[in-house]
């Protein structure tokens, strides 16, 4: 089982992806519908949406926490 937050994330993940597929013109409108319930999620979606479009990087987005490959020099320690 997942934790809440776990869960809460991965929905933000799904309606920012959702909002972007709109015109910028729409995100507004599909966030109010989306968020109707939810003052303070429309908020913090409104906020990131401007973010991106303003080139910056939210930190699920950033280089920093992309998972990369191990070195090609790295070996698993721990053998079977």
């Amino acid at each position: 089982m997942q934790p809440l937050n776990s869960y809460a994330s991965f929905s933000e993940e799904i309606l920012f992806a959702e909002a972007l597929k709109r015109p910028a013109a729409e995100r507004a409108i599909f966030l109010d519908g989306a968020c109707h319930a939810d003052p303070v999620l429309r908020q913090r979606m409104g906020a990131r949406l401007a973010g991106h479009d303003a080139g910056e990087l939210h930190p699920a987005e950033s280089p920093a926490t992309k998972r990369r490959p191990p070195p090609s020099n790295w070996s698993c320690p721990i053998r079977r």
